[in-house]
């Protein structure tokens, strides 16, 4: 996986967040192919598959969540944004340290 490929996956994962927080069980199923993918490229070592966990939960959350909880959870998405921002990063460090 190269930069260019990780910021892709990490883009589409903040799109999929952009979605909910709502009951979305396809976005749901996207977002877990893409960190699947990513925890299963040669580059992800501990640290990526921790973040990966991370994100995986609260989108877990975000996009399957119950309609009554909708407005609880609004302010939740800059905590998403923050764990794929982190993922990304972990991601990056990763992928430069694996071609070195």
């Amino acid at each position: 996986m190269d930069f260019d490929e990780a910021e892709q996956l990490c883009d589409a994962l903040a799109e999929l967040a952009s979605k909910g927080p709502v009951q979305d069980a396809p976005a749901l199923v996207e977002a877990k192919a893409i960190l699947r993918k990513i925890t299963h490229a040669p580059e992800a070592n501990a640290h990526v598959r921790a973040r990966a966990s991370d994100v995986e939960r609260a989108l877990t959350g975000w996009l399957d969540a119950d309609e009554r909880f909708h407005r609880v959870l609004k302010d939740y998405r800059k905590d998403i944004d923050a764990l794929i921002d982190r993922l990304h990063g972990a991601m990056r460090e990763a992928t430069r340290f694996k071609t070195r």
